[in-house]
């Protein structure tokens, strides 16, 4: 008996990595076959730090929501991928397991102001954490922002939240399409309406709150129009913003104009 366990043992090592490198084969046949879409490049040379950089490819960082062109090229890269993709062995049992895994409640840990907890919390699946508030330890919990909302395509998210000492309001950033800009905005903790105007241009920033009054953000200037994928972001610059003010009136805290690729930091 323990002669002929020995022997299947020996006979099924033999045959997986026989139907692996079978697998294996199979899937570099199919990869030969792939006819890519040619990609056009465009005369783009910029100089960085007394170096030229050619950037053939540039057009591409145009958003793919607004650019036909960027968008015809993504339907042509997915006419080829999607069939390639879909035929992978093992592919559907790799989601489902992965969908399994992914399938439990989660949270994030809880931030007090005023009284108030605040945290997200993620039911399993969905795409997007909600942002939830609960009034005390005992309370109940209440979502305050849900982004799941926000796009059908599921590419705009909510990045950072910071409440006000007090508990009364909110500041957070929203991501568009992936983009590194944020857009801040400020929501009533009670009622859950907005406050005041959104302020635009934001980028690697944090939130600051200076007491109850308002927060110190960084942004850059308002790129060039139809630039603002493609421009250079230079002389960051750390504001303070005041609830209830426009953004234009945002009093600038620190810059370092000397230095226009450093980061201003809080």
């Amino acid at each position: 008996m323990r002669l002929s366990f020995l022997l299947g043992a020996a006979a099924m090592s033999l045959s997986v990595p026989a139907m692996a490198a079978t697998d294996a084969a199979a899937t570099a046949e199919v990869a030969a076959t792939l006819t890519y879409p040619e990609t056009h490049t465009v005369d783009v040379v910029e100089e960085q730090f007394g170096v030229k950089v050619a950037d053939p490819y540039r057009w591409l960082e145009d958003d793919v929501r607004t650019s036909k062109e960027v968008v015809g090229w993504v339907e042509a890269q997915k006419a080829v991928t999607a069939p390639y993709l879909a035929a992978l062995p093992g592919r559907d049992a790799l989601a489902a397991r992965m969908k399994a895994l992914y399938d439990y409640e989660r949270f994030s840990l809880p931030v007090k102001a005023g009284g108030h907890y605040f945290f997200t919390k993620n039911d399993g699946l969905q795409n997007q954490s909600p942002l939830y508030v609960r009034k005390g330890l005992k309370g109940k919990d209440r979502i305050l922002i849900d982004p799941n909302g926000w796009a059908k395509d599921g590419a705009t998210a909510l990045d950072a939240w910071e409440p006000s000492p007090n508990g009364k309001l909110i500041a957070y950033t929203v991501q568009d399409g992936g983009s590194d800009w944020r857009t801040i905005k400020v929501i009533d903790v009670k009622t859950g309406k907005p406050v005041g105007e959104p302020i635009a241009w934001a980028k690697f920033t944090n939130l600051a709150w200076v007491g109850n009054e308002g927060f110190l953000y960084s942004r850059f200037a308002e790129p060039e129009k139809g630039k603002e994928f493609q421009a250079l972001n230079e002389n960051q610059t750390l504001y303070f913003h005041r609830i209830g003010t426009a953004q234009s009136e945002d009093k600038a805290v620190y810059a370092t104009p000397d230095r226009p690729w450093a980061t201003a930091h809080r």
